[in-house]
């Protein structure tokens, strides 16, 4: 079995100055959204079909995309054998089951695990972990506006409780 980890960290601005003592937490909660939003919705998109251009995956050998074809007409490579980072489907499975988010005020880290050749890293052979915890433009915006979303919630909700305690 092998580890991948994704780091998600949250662009700090200085927080307001009543909100200083909480901000670790804010913080903390927004990274956690992030990485949940990364390990729930973004990461399943690495696993279908057709997304080389769009993640930036190296290209495969074309006598191992041949065999991947051979291997789907039977029914042994799934997907159609055209998926990047799927032959019989080991590799995703394990992945999408075993994603688990570490979030503090400065990063999340999302852990999974993988199956032994994610990290062989062989002459000519993709780098599958790269590709997997590659964070790509088209995804930076629902992250950031994951995590904005969060911290003015938890400002908000922390705004509130102000309010009630003066009361």
């Amino acid at each position: 079995m092998a580890s991948v980890n994704f780091n998600i960290t949250l662009i700090e601005t200085q927080p307001p100055e009543a909100l200083a003592k909480q901000w670790p937490t804010v913080a903390g909660a927004a990274n956690r959204a992030a990485g949940d939003l990364y390990a729930t919705t973004l990461l399943p998109q690495r696993f279908k079909p057709g997304n080389r251009e769009k993640f930036g995956f190296q290209p495969r050998k074309p006598d191992y995309e041949q065999r991947k074809l051979r291997y789907a007409a039977y029914g042994i490579a799934q997907e159609g054998g055209v998926a990047d980072l799927v032959f019989r489907g080991t590799l995703r499975d394990r992945i999408l089951s075993s994603g688990v988010v570490f979030a503090d005020q400065h990063q999340a880290i999302v852990s999974m695990v993988g199956t032994s050749y994610v990290n062989i890293g062989r002459a000519g052979s993709p780098d599958k972990a790269h590709e997997i915890a590659l964070l790509v433009e088209s995804e930076l915006r629902p992250v950031q506006e994951t995590q904005e979303r969060v911290v003015q919630q938890q400002i908000a909700q922390i705004e509130d409780t102000k309010t009630t305690r003066s009361r």
